[in-house]
């Protein structure tokens, strides 16, 4: 069974800042967790600011995939929240065997966010080709 932890991005601040809130708010969501052992399968969703520009009164925007520079290549974004959970979800991020992850924008009026699904992978063996 997989455990969720949101952590909400913060607007402003530095990488150690938004890391510090992230391993704080996956502490208090996985109070009752022990840390994982072993190999895991790891899901990232990151929802990323609706840019002003596209905000609506008439029909607003959902939410889309985002391909924008300005909110980061994807597999930069995966490390942060990685890191975070060092010593909280699982002793070490080397465990992650496995890991998928999305990036929209958000819809209007929806705040951005990074979700993550954490699953131990029992049976490495039944991915064989």
């Amino acid at each position: 069974m997989g455990a969720h932890a949101s952590v909400y991005t913060p607007t402003t601040g530095a990488y150690a800042t938004w890391k510090r809130v992230a391993m704080e708010a996956m502490r208090s969501a996985s109070m009752d967790i022990p840390q994982y052992a072993g190999a895991l399968y790891v899901q990232l969703w990151f929802v990323m600011p609706l840019p002003k520009s596209k905000h609506r009164k008439t029909s607003p925007v959902k939410r889309m995939p985002c391909t924008s520079a300005a909110h980061g290549d994807i597999d930069n974004l995966m490390k942060g929240p990685l890191d975070a959970a060092n010593g909280i979800l699982w002793h070490d991020d080397r465990q992650v065997a496995w890991i998928s992850a999305a990036k929209f924008v958000c819809a209007q009026g929806e705040d951005p966010y990074v979700r993550m699904l954490v699953i131990p992978i029992e049976d490495v063996d039944t991915f064989d080709e």
